[in-house]
């Protein structure tokens, strides 16, 4: 490649480098700990339980009893546990106007907590910092670009070999080595963030027929949900809130089924189709089983790495003799 060619792409190398230093070492700070999501939200009550449950209640009776809890309200979504030590959750609309998180005893059904929704926690908090959500839109638009921008800074350092310090060498060649890696990781991440306008744009869910009843049975949903997908574990039922919207089952492996308020499935989805599903399961890791999350974690190490030797490198170059 000629000397002019490579003088143009290492410009821009350190240019995109700079521009997006301090998003990336946000994004790869907190990526490293949701490395370690499972420990972080299930270590301790309320989301972990005294005395694992052996033998769970079905879903559907937890649904039930779930709105039996908070007559008069109104039940959104149900999260079920993964294992034997995890509580189960309920988010609600209670009387009033109120949402709140109730946390279930999978053995039976009964809340032990409740926790208002308006409320964050340190795991929340991370979500937020990591999407750029904390600083509204503009900031997801942000981290949506310095997303973007890891596969142009890999593309731009693959040509370039570093002369001088051993720390120039080192930074080349981590770049080179994990870059394909970190480059698909970021893409999965900034189109993550256009994900819900994308659904519905390019393949919306299905909508209740015309005449179909409002209120939604629990138990008849999860059962045609769980009938018509047998894959893998039910992980969360969200439930319509609003006419004509039907209710979601998603399961752990990043499928969905689709089910009106009567119980007819309306419409079933692989992790595959539409591609949109296998998005969370490759950015998070969770495709490659459980060591995958710890895995994104080191590669979030590697991305500190690299914002940082980058940054240094760039600052002896400049350094006054």
């Amino acid at each position: 490649m000629k000397a002019h060619r490579i003088a143009q792409l290492s410009r821009l190398h350190v240019r995109l480098g700079l521009l997006f230093a301090i998003p990336l070492l946000l994004i790869g700070g907190t990526g490293v700990l949701l490395g370690f999501y499972d420990a972080l939200r299930y270590g301790s009550a309320p989301y972990r339980l005294e005395e694992p449950v052996a033998h769970p209640v079905a879903p559907a009776a937890l649904a039930t009893a779930a709105q039996s809890a908070y007559p008069g309200g109104r039940l959104e979504a149900l999260y079920l546990p993964a294992s034997p030590e995890r509580a189960a959750r309920a988010k609600l609309t209670a009387v009033g106007g109120r949402q709140v998180i109730a946390f279930l005893d999978p053995a039976t059904g009964e809340p032990f907590a409740v926790r208002d929704t308006s409320e964050r926690d340190l795991v929340e908090w991370l979500h937020e910092v990591h999407r750029g959500a904390i600083a509204g839109i503009a900031g997801e638009l942000v981290a949506a670009a310095a997303a973007f921008s890891l596969l142009a800074l890999w593309l731009s350092g693959r040509p370039l070999r570093r002369q001088g310090s051993r720390r120039g060498h080192l930074h080349g060649r981590v770049g080179r080595a994990t870059g394909a890696a970190l480059a698909l990781i970021a893409l999965t991440g900034g189109v993550l963030a256009f994900a819900k306008p994308l659904r519905e744009r390019f393949y919306p869910p299905p909508t209740a027929s015309a005449g179909k009843v409002a209120t939604p049975d629990p138990v008849r949903i999860i059962s045609a949900g769980s009938r018509a997908y047998s894959g893998t574990q039910l992980e969360r039922v969200l439930f319509p809130v609003r006419p004509g919207q039907p209710a979601a089952l998603r399961f752990a492996d990043g499928a969905r089924v689709w089910v009106d308020v009567d119980g007819e499935v309306l419409r079933t989805e692989s992790v595959l189709s539409p591609w949109l599903n296998l998005l969370y399961p490759l950015h998070s890791g969770r495709v490659l089983g459980k060591l995958g999350p710890p895995l994104m974690a080191l590669f979030g190490v590697v991305l500190l790495f690299l914002t940082c030797s980058g940054y240094l490198l760039r600052s002896k170059r400049h350094r006054p003799r």
